[in-house]
């Protein structure tokens, strides 16, 4: 299956227009046009990933339901600094950097307990260190810090785990490494940052085969 749609905005209105493809039969399997205020995109997310996954799954145990109805935030302005940070963040340019920090650090002021926001923190120490806009030395540390920050407020959360794995990584602590980054897989399969970073630690130590799979999964689930 894969979710289509398009996003219009229009006076203050978010339009989405969303369906759910079957793409073993070629057939629409579901679809629903949204309308709701800039301020209540989280509940337009919620109310669209509910309507889908009951399409696929009519019946959902407790649990399940949880899972689907659980936030990474509550806060609209947190989200929207969250999602403008990776924003900067994924062009890794000395120009766009500054602006991934600035974004992120407004996200964990708004919302103190997102966790996701500190994720931010911590991979953006990680490259801005790698590309020498900051020193090891100090930045390295941060790392640690905002990492180990998110897992307090969600010790489940994938992207934290993977984080903490870079950072072990650039310390050249194997063993935490790797463990961190399968943590993040077994947490969440789909994430392709954890694939990506395990496999450079495989092939960095000879598991070529192994390694070469994790960066080919990585690719499947972000082709871009």
């Amino acid at each position: 299956y894969v979710v289509d749609g398009l996003i219009r905005r229009s006076a203050g209105k978010i339009r989405v227009t969303a369906q759910l493809l079957d793409v073993h039969d070629s057939a629409t399997r579901w679809s629903a046009s949204f309308a709701d205020n800039v301020s209540d995109v989280l509940e337009l997310e919620d109310s669209i990933s509910e309507q889908v996954t009951k399409q696929l799954i009519p019946r959902l145990t407790g649990e399940e339901e949880q899972q689907i109805s659980k936030r990474a935030t509550n806060n609209a302005e947190a989200h929207k600094a969250y999602l403008r940070g990776r924003y900067f963040w994924n062009q890794f340019t000395p120009e766009a950097f500054p602006k991934a920090i600035e974004a992120f650090e407004q996200a964990s002021l708004v919302d103190p307990n997102y966790a996701m926001a500190y994720v931010g923190l911590a991979d953006y120490y990680t490259w801005a260190c790698i590309h020498g806009l900051h020193c090891p030395e100090s930045g390295f540390p941060k790392v640690f810090e905002y990492a180990k920050k998110a897992l307090s407020i969600d010790p489940d959360l994938a992207e934290a785990h993977a984080a903490l794995g870079l950072y072990y990584s650039n310390v050249k602590r194997w063993v935490e490494c790797e463990r961190e980054y399968r943590l993040a897989i077994q947490l969440n399969p789909n994430y392709g940052l954890a694939h990506e970073w395990l496999s450079a630690l495989l092939v960095g130590s000879g598991r070529f085969e192994e390694g070469t799979n994790e960066i080919l999964t990585a690719e499947d689930l972000d082709p871009l």
